[in-house]
């Protein structure tokens, strides 16, 4: 598990035991200081954070705005998000309360 706190450390613990770990094995999504928001294209879809709720929608084409057009997509986040990061098939999205959640999301790289 990774959490994080307002002061920006963030800290990777190994919950069968409950320890602090430095490495943590297995798919990690990079983010940055500099990609911090909330919306953020990947591929032909727009990956925007409102409130608690993660939405995927066409980034290009389709019918009214943004703003009426209907999701492909949502995830719901256990607080309000503050960051989400796109790479490859992965969203790394960081709330407000410190959950940090990884989602793979393999249409997102479709051809």
């Amino acid at each position: 598990m990774v959490s994080s706190s307002s002061d920006g450390s963030t800290k990777c613990w190994d919950v069968s035991t409950g320890t602090s770990r430095d490495e943590v094995a297995g798919e990690q999504v990079a983010s940055t200081k500099a990609a911090v928001g909330t919306e953020q294209r990947a591929g032909r879809f727009l990956v925007k954070a409102k409130g608690d709720l993660v939405l995927v929608h066409y980034a290009d084409g389709g019918e009214g705005s943004d703003s009426e057009k209907l999701p492909v997509a949502f995830f719901r986040a256990p607080s309000p998000v503050r960051t989400v990061a796109c790479s490859g098939e992965h969203i790394g999205i960081g709330c407000e309360s410190g959950a940090v959640l990884a989602l793979r999301a393999t249409w997102l790289v479709e051809a």
